[in-house]
This record gives C-alpha cells, structure tokens and sequence, in this order.
C-alpha cells in the first residue's frame, strides 16, 4: 500500500521501529485478521482507526520515535503531581506551545475557567478530555426527558418562565406538597428555591423573585432580555422529605461518570456534599438546612466509607446506582470535537439517597469543582485512574503503572 508498510510478524516490526528516520512517528498497517499480532502491537503503539485497500481490512497503527506530548491547562489540579503521573510513565513530556516542529500537543485536557477559554477550543489533539453532544443527559429537562418514566427520578416538571401553566403546577402542589425550583443553566446552587405551598410558588413567580435569586449568587445584576433569556428554562421537582441522614445534616452524593465513546465507567468513590445545619421538615427556605452545597458542607467526607453502612446496604446501593448509570449510558454515543481525534469526558452526577435507602438521580454536571475537595487527595488519585482507564490504553506508557487498588472505575 503507498505510502504505509504492511506489517505482520513481530520480527517486522522491530525492524521497521529500528530504522533509521527523521519522523517523529512511523505508521503502519496490521492485516485485521491477524488478532494475536494485533493485540501485541496495541500495547506498544497509538491506534489510529480502521483502513481498507483493495477489499482488505487493516488496523492503522503509530509508532511514536519521539516522546508524546501533554497540554494540562487546570485550576483543579496540582501541576507538580500532574508532571509526577506522565513522568511516571517514562514516555510523556510537556507541550512546547512555541514550538513550530510539532504544532498541536497529543494530549490536550482541560478543566474549570478553561473549558470555556475561546482560546482553546481550535487547539488539534489526538486525545481531549471533552465531547461534543452531551446536553442531553447534562441539561436537567432533557435527563428526565430523555430516561423517561424511571423510579429513581423524581416527580418532574419542565418550566418555560414566559409561559407558566399555574394548573398543572397547582395540581403538583397537591399530590408532592413540597416542590424545589432549579435553573436548567444552573450550576452552585444557583436560583434553587424550595416551597411548601402553591401561593409562595406563584406570588415568588408574579414578583420575579427568581431573578434576584440568579444575582445573588453570580455576584451581578442580569443585563438586558438576551442574558435573563438564559434562565427561561427552568424545573419544577419534587423535593424529598425523607432524607437519608448523616452527623443530622442532609446530604447528597457526587459520583463520577467517565465516558469514552459507547464505553462508560462509574467511579467507585463518590464525594458526600452535606447542608450546612442540622435536618428539619420545616423553614424550607433556609438553604443552610436545605440546600445540599460544598461551600457549607461538613469536608472529608465520602461515599461509601463515611455512610457506616452494613456491607448488605452498601451492596443495594451500589447495584442502584449501577443500573441508574446503565440507563444512561444507553441513551447515546458521544461524539469529539472536530479538531480532536479522540475524545472522553468525566461528569458528576448529584444522587441523594432516601432514609429507607432509595437511590434517587439529582442531576449529571459538566463542572466539578475538584478544587474543593479534602481528606485522600481525590483530585490525585481521580486524575491517575482516568489515566490508566483511557490515556494509557490510547497511548501505551513505557513503564508500567501500578494499579489503585481501592480506587478505580467500574466497566458498565
């Protein structure tokens, strides 16, 4: 085939790789249905897709003569443990981005303020840790939409603000009595309001409350139509009146989703998000009672360990959020941006857990807020096992890594 050489045996390929060349990569074809052979090269080589010449099926592969090269842009992570986990692996160094030899870095991830950096988002890589199309299960009407009539969801109702329906709200009101508002576009317990009553609902609505409640936590007055145009759309939801407690304060979980095409991977621990006072069915906008945050939250807490739960409840549990997370996983593939060859992403999805240990699904985020965390250096050891779950297997490491073996990410 021009331009590829077609490899086949073990003896050559290490004479392909020992050649001289001045390419910082050599590529070539394996026969797909060489499998064994194939299975050996992967765990040398970056896998580059499928080709077909003539009628017959190949697998492209890379073989990096250079280092690969990383671009980590964080206000979550601590950037000495970060060049710690790729010098690790023996074949990994930083992105030059004045370099003009190798203009894009094989690895690009991103997190916080830089997700959003304009800047960035041409930036060609190999690997990203963002995908395209996940509004469907990030936007909270379009997650409930989207997994349809499920018991761990809550009594839902979607909002347009321009054109509420006092009815069917009203009729809400009498079969939950207690209902809690959300922004769609929220994020750090913006806007969320929680009422006991059809006629705090509707008088909070007439007068626009819930344009002071925005204000108040993005720290600015909302500008003309265009910018209030951004919260119309919000959700009605059922609030739980039974919550599982712990140390007296309500809670909620912080679970983490890993997605890598159709492939998906629950993290085996969670972050415990507490209210900052103690529990009570009453005083319901009080948000240092009610509204579950990080800012007020007891630290150092996680999900299972700081539960005491027997391993029988530990277990129900688990199996709940599993099967949770294996509905959404069927609603749909991912796909990467067009500049980044290959793309995974993690999320955080908010559960609360009910006092007879019912799992019940909050919401799934795009921000994480890793720079909050305490106790086990989660953000360290979260950052080293989205390594060995994805990275490693994309670009193989020159040494081997040793696993985590209490902190890792279960296959769906």
């Amino acid at each position: 085939m021009k331009g590829y050489d077609i490899i086949k045996t073990q003896e050559e390929f290490e004479n392909l790789i020992t050649q001289k060349t001045n390419k910082e990569k050599i590529k070539f074809l394996v026969p797909k249905s060489n499998r064994e052979f194939v299975e050996r090269i992967e765990e040398k080589c970056y896998y580059n897709g499928e080709k077909k010449e003539k009628g017959k099926k190949y697998y492209e592969f890379f073989y990096f003569i250079r280092k690969y090269t990383y671009l980590v842009k964080t206000v979550y992570l601590d950037t000495k443990e970060v060049s710690q986990i790729f010098k690790r692996r023996g074949n990994w160094e930083p992105f030059r981005e004045n370099r003009h030899d190798n203009n894009y870095p094989d690895f690009l991830y991103v997190d916080g303020k830089f997700t959003y950096d304009r800047r960035l988002f041409g930036v060609k890589s190999l690997l990203k840790n963002q995908v395209y199309n996940h509004e469907y299960i990030t936007r909270k009407d379009e997650l409930f939409k989207n997994l349809g009539d499920k018991k761990y969801l809550f009594d839902n109702y979607n909002l347009d603000i321009n054109n509420i329906n006092y009815q069917k709200v009203e009729e809400m009101f009498n079969k939950n009595k207690v209902l809690i508002l959300k922004p769609v576009k929220g994020f750090k317990g913006l806007g969320i309001t929680i009422f006991d009553g059809f006629d705090n609902f509707k008088n909070y609505m007439k007068e626009k409350k819930y344009l002071d409640s925005i204000e108040e936590v993005e720290g600015k007055k909302l500008g003309p139509s265009k910018e209030k145009d951004k919260y119309r759309d919000w959700v009605l939801q059922e609030y739980i009146n039974n919550p599982l407690l712990v140390k007296g304060r309500k809670f909620h979980i912080r679970i983490y989703y890993l997605v890598y095409h159709t492939e998906a991977f629950v993290y085996n621990i969670g972050k415990i998000i507490t209210a900052g006072e103690k529990y009570k069915r009453e005083d319901y906008l009080n948000k240092k009672i009610h509204d579950t945050h990080i800012t007020d939250s007891l630290q150092g807490m996680f999900f299972p360990e700081s539960l005491k739960l027997t391993k029988k409840r530990e277990k129900e549990l688990w199996e709940q959020i599993i099967q949770i997370f294996k509905d959404i996983k069927k609603l749909g593939k991912f796909e990467c941006f067009p500049e980044s060859k290959d793309c995974y992403q993690i999320f955080g999805a908010d559960l609360m857990i009910t006092d007879d240990y019912k799992v019940k699904m909050l919401e799934l985020n795009t921000k994480l807020g890793f720079n909050e965390f305490e106790g086990i250096r989660f953000n360290k050891y979260l950052i080293e096992n989205e390594m060995q779950t994805i990275v490693d297997n994309i670009f193989p490491p020159e040494k081997k890594q040793k696993s985590l073996e209490d902190k890792y990410f279960i296959k769906l």
